[in-house]
C-alpha cells in the first residue's frame, strides 16, 4: 500500500451517507488533496465524495459475499457516477479511506473484466489484500441466531417453524 500525505480539506456530511446502511462518515473530506506515494495528487470533490458513499458499501457487500467485481459492474451498481474507465481516482481515494480506518483496501476486490486482476494503479498485493478483505468483512457480518427465532415459532405452535 502506498504512503499518503493529506493537505487541507473540510469535513462535510453527505445526504447520501444516510442511505448506506448505517455506514459511518468517510475518512476523507471534500476539498482535501490526497497525495499518493507515487506523487499523484487527487482532490476530493463533492461528486467523488457522494460516489464513495455508494462505492464503499457496495464493496463491503462484495467482500461479505467473498467475491470480486469488475470496474464496469461496480460503476453500474452505484448509479454510474463516472464514465466507463473513470473510477480510478475515486478508488485511489477509497484506498486512503480504508488505510485511515486500519482496514485492508477494498479496492483489491475490483478487477478488469478481461484479466480478472486489478488495474495498474492498485498499490498492494492483490491476492493477499482480497483475502484480508474477505476475512475482515466476514467477521463483521451480523450472525443470525436461529435458535431463538425457531424456539419462538415452536412455542407459538407454528407447525411451519424451521426445525
Amino acid at each position: 500500500m502506498s504512503h499518503v500525505v493529506v493537505r487541507g480539506g473540510t469535513a462535510v456530511s453527505s445526504p447520501l451517507s444516510r442511505h448506506t446502511g448505517g455506514m459511518d462518515q468517510l475518512r476523507v473530506a471534500v476539498g482535501e488533496e490526497v497525495v499518493l506515494g507515487d506523487g499523484r495528487t487527487i482532490r476530493v470533490t463533492s461528486h467523488m465524495y457522494d460516489a464513495l458513499t455508494r462505492i464503499r458499501p457496495a464493496l463491503i457487500a462484495t467482500a461479505q459475499a467473498r467475491a470480486m467485481t469488475t470496474y464496469g459492474a461496480l460503476n453500474l451498481a452505484t448509479g454510474r457516477p463516472y464514465a466507463d474507465h473513470g473510477l480510478g481516482p475515486a478508488l485511489a481515494v477509497l484506498e486512503v479511506d480504508c488505510a485511515r480506518r486500519g482496514e485492508p483496501p477494498l479496492t483489491a476486490l475490483v478487477v478488469t473484466a478481461s484479466t480478472h486482476e486489478v488495474a495498474r494503479g492498485f498499490h498492494g498485493d492483490p491476492p493477499a489484500d482480497r483475502d484480508a478483505c474477505w476475512h475482515r468483512w466476514d467477521r463483521a457480518r451480523p450472525r443470525r441466531r436461529r435458535g431463538r427465532a425457531n424456539a419462538a415459532f415452536r412455542a407459538q405452535g407454528d407447525e411451519h417453524a424451521p426445525r
